[in-house]
């Protein structure tokens, strides 16, 4: 079926896998063309995914975590390759000298994961998820921890969240540097190496710095899925 509006308007095809999920289309699996348009299948039985070519169908199979990140909450979540994640030496070097936090977070610079290290993980993970939230930053790191959970109990054992900021789990870390919950910490991603601004935009975000106080702030949050 074609589906077009009166008026030539135009939804995220992430609302319009909702609208299908809600009418019982179950499985929907979404194709991004050469043109600006996107192929949508929907339908009841799992043996949708038989229309895709076999060389497509790994990648589409991963569709279905941008609905479960917006089921769990989330404002919006894109799917991207992980070539087009955007790092550098300056963002780690910016917390230490941008941000009054730095080294009290076990998570954090100089800790955490440095960027030799990150970048030779992105070359053994095909896809990222990222995905963009809201303040308080414990409940948006809930909700990572929560999609990286579900993630991994599908099946996608190499599944690792990364966060927005210092580690949220603690009031503050031992003095020693120790972590004293290993299983919920999770790096930021700007802490990582990680040019936040530059991925978003990759992913087809939206995101400005906040100009003034007290005006809207966004949470981007990334996690790997292999």
């Amino acid at each position: 079926m074609l589906l077009n509006t009166f008026d030539g308007g135009c939804q995220p095809a992430e609302r319009v896998c909702e609208w299908l999920h809600g009418a019982g289309m179950t499985n929907t699996i979404t194709c991004d063309l050469t043109s600006d348009s996107t192929l949508l299948l929907a339908g009841r039985s799992d043996r949708i995914g038989d229309l895709i070519p076999p060389e497509r169908r790994a990648d589409t199979a991963l569709d279905r975590w941008v609905l479960a990140a917006r089921r769990l909450g989330f404002a919006q979540a894109r799917l991207i390759s992980t070539d087009r994640i955007r790092t550098a030496a300056w963002p780690r070097e910016k917390c230490r000298f941008g941000c009054a936090g730095y080294g009290r977070n076990a998570m954090c610079p100089p800790g955490g994961i440095d960027l030799e290290t990150l970048e030779r993980m992105l070359g053994e993970y095909g896809w990222a998820l990222v995905v963009e939230g809201a303040p308080p930053g414990r409940a948006f790191h809930d909700q990572l921890l929560a999609l990286e959970r579900e993630a991994f109990l599908a099946g996608l054992h190499k599944t690792l969240a990364f966060g927005a900021g210092p580690c949220p789990v603690c009031p503050q870390c031992p003095e020693d540097g120790s972590c004293r919950h290993p299983d919920r910490a999770r790096p930021s991603m700007e802490g990582s190496g990680i040019d936040v601004y530059a991925t978003a935009r990759a992913a087809g975000f939206s995101l400005e710095p906040v100009a003034q106080p007290g005006r809207y702030v966004k949470y981007m949050g990334m996690i790997l899925l292999q």
